[in-house]
């Protein structure tokens, strides 16, 4: 029990506004980033969109040269169909295992005791025992 003047858990806990509910998710209004994305990210983003009129003109103009190489013009065109249509999906190869948790979890508990059981030789001997058993 706190004595006069000391601040217990309980206490700290009444004070703080609760920002989860009881199932462990945000309550509504609350947020965990209040102050949002940094300035930076909207002003790099505000830059790039301003010149990306230009920039996609001049990729156009690469496009359409006689003269340039044809890797240039292919990524040129490429560049230019990924910002309108968006880039491909990607295929992703994935292998899932199921795991038995429980399993494990015995299979390590019974190693454990492997481990650490003692022989009955051991037993007979050991100096801590009570002779009542």
């Amino acid at each position: 029990m706190a004595t006069k003047g000391e601040t217990t858990s309980q206490d700290v806990e009444n004070t703080l506004p609760s920002t989860r509910d009881g199932r462990g998710r945000f309550v509504k209004g609350f947020t965990a980033n209040p102050t949002g994305r940094p300035l930076k990210d909207r002003e790099v983003a505000a830059l790039a969109q301003r010149y990306a009129p230009e920039a996609i003109g001049r990729l156009v103009e690469i496009l359409r040269d006689p003269k340039t190489e044809p890797g240039v013009v292919v990524r040129a065109a490429q560049i230019i169909l990924e910002r309108g249509y968006g880039r491909p999906p990607q295929a992703v190869d994935v292998t899932t295992t199921r795991i038995d948790i429980g399993q494990l979890h015995l299979q390590a508990l019974q190693a454990s005791n492997a481990t650490w059981s003692r022989p009955a030789s051991v037993l007979e001997n050991d100096p801590d025992r009570d002779e009542e058993d």
